[in-house]
């Protein structure tokens, strides 16, 4: 990344991270968060309609990993965004169909929600400019980039978070922003968000196998891409962007990134039951 690291002038309180239990996206100070499950419930049902189980024989439910979020947030633009989502998401995990700029900006959208929701389950990185800039523009900041592949695998929900580094710097908590690339059933999602303006270096896009969607590159995208990626190969993926603090490798094996086919209707399908813990 060539980022412009000159701060004079230009810090304010918005690139802070928010204060630990506060709600990532309006930062209400009087606001009750309460902890609320990251995966959305209609994807849980999804999940489960498709065979993701617990692990464990005694426990039927899954836990699911959760962080504050307040009401507000969760039962307005949040919720109105799930129902819009849920539409466009589900029927790309089992069909080919073309994704226009309004379902490409629904999705990168969304996307960036949960990259944040992410961050928030630990130590905050993230400044709090960019989930209020959500929920106040309903829409990824112009400096987001937010990309979509194809993933198979019998993990449904693999994701890893990067945080990228000053460059040359050796403290560990001067960041220049935080990649998460997460998978959902059959899509997954790589979102960067920059702390700083800057230029990405151009990027390994696996044989057209990863296409931008924020901000959105073609008035029409066809889904899927030649290639899927798994809960191995999904690795390269993940460190495509980094700040050459670690020797990391970008080659994928498309044996195991198979090709994509369309896939039969649900009624038909005669897969294993997946699980997960």
């Amino acid at each position: 990344m060539d980022i412009d690291t000159n701060l004079e002038g230009q810090a304010h309180t918005n690139w802070m991270a928010p204060p630990p239990g506060r709600c990532p996206f309006c930062q209400d100070p009087h606001a009750q968060p309460t902890d609320e499950d990251i995966y959305p419930k209609w994807l849980v049902r999804e999940m489960k309609r498709h065979g993701v189980r617990s692990s464990d024989p005694h426990r039927r439910r899954i836990n699911w990993p959760t962080t504050p979020v307040c009401q507000h947030c969760n039962n307005t633009w949040m919720s109105t965004l799930e129902n819009d989502v849920k539409d466009i998401l589900v029927p790309m995990f089992f069909h080919v169909r073309s994704l226009d700029e309004h379902a490409q900006g629904r999705l990168a959208l969304w996307a960036a929600k949960m990259a944040i929701l992410f961050d928030a389950i630990g130590s905050s990185i993230v400044p709090h400019g960019a989930g209020q800039g959500l929920e106040v523009f309903r829409q990824p900041h112009h400096g987001m980039r937010v990309w979509i592949a194809a993933y198979h695998d019998v993990n449904p929900l693999a994701v890893v978070s990067r945080p990228i580094y000053m460059p040359g710097n050796d403290s560990s908590d001067d960041f220049l922003g935080l990649c998460v690339t997460f998978s959902v059933v059959k899509v997954a999602f790589q979102v960067l968000i920059p702390f700083l303006d800057g230029d990405l270096a151009p990027l390994e896009d696996f044989h057209g196998s990863v296409v931008p969607i924020w901000p959105p590159a073609n008035p029409i995208l066809d889904w899927p891409p030649r290639y899927r990626f798994d809960a191995t190969s999904i690795q390269a993926l993940a460190a495509r962007i980094n700040d050459n603090r670690e020797n990391l490798t970008t080659e994928v094996n498309l044996d195991a990134a198979q090709r994509v086919k369309q896939a039969p209707p649900e009624s038909g399908s005669t897969s294993e039951p997946q699980r997960t813990e």
